[in-house]
């Protein structure tokens, strides 16, 4: 990437090179995909970020500050980390596209939480009811609606659940499973001490110093 950016630098400048970046930060949702659109309702959170264009913007970012600060020291930990930053870029994004489901694919695919696995899997069948099947069908019906809320909903669960302690995590998991999981096993159980241990995870994972 850094080579191609140091090209088109060379042959067209520095307003060329910097163009897809200005606009992606200066978008606004785009009325039909976002979480603003989508969620708040009465196109209430899409005035609400047009009016504080940076508001998106932040809320991303501050996303990935808190990722930065989790202290990841586990694989598991690291994995998290990972979903709080690109959820939260998905969750408060002014736009939502097709290709992002590829961004969480890898990471849940290793991740030990079966709730999170079945809510990505559960968006990677969808998006292509979203985009191309209704994608160019009038976005008033109620085709396109359906898929791209479902999505919306999915994302923004998976964000919530790699924010939470992990073992609400866990029972989320054994719900379902529907197989009860005792405490200490299992994706996702235990308890970890959140200013030692970085983020929850399995309490084995986090070892008091002594």
């Amino acid at each position: 990437m850094a080579a191609s950016l140091a090209l088109i630098f060379v042959l067209s400048g520095l307003t060329a090179m910097l163009y897809p970046f200005r606009f992606q930060a200066v978008r606004t949702p785009d009325g039909d995909t976002s979480t603003w659109d989508t969620i708040i309702p009465f196109g209430i959170g899409a005035k609400i970020a047009r009016h504080i264009p940076l508001l998106p913007f932040v809320l991303e970012v501050g996303s990935a500050l808190v990722a930065a600060v989790a202290r990841p020291r586990t694989f598991q930990q690291l994995l998290r980390a990972y979903l709080i930053a690109v959820g939260g870029f998905l969750t408060f994004s002014a736009f939502y596209s097709a290709q992002f489901v590829l961004w969480l694919v890898a990471p849940v695919a290793l991740s030990d939480s079966l709730a999170i696995l079945v809510a990505t899997v559960a968006i990677a069948w969808i998006t292509p009811l979203f985009y191309p099947v209704f994608f160019n069908i009038p976005h008033t019906r109620l085709e396109f609606r359906i898929p791209i809320f479902l999505i919306t909903v999915l994302r923004t669960a998976i964000f919530a659940l790699v924010l939470i302690p992990a073992r609400y995590v866990g029972r989320m998991d054994a719900i379902v499973s529907g197989k009860p999981r005792s405490e200490g096993t299992g994706p996702g159980a235990g308890v970890t001490r959140s200013l030692g241990c970085g983020l929850p995870s399995r309490a084995d994972s986090c070892v008091e110093p002594r």
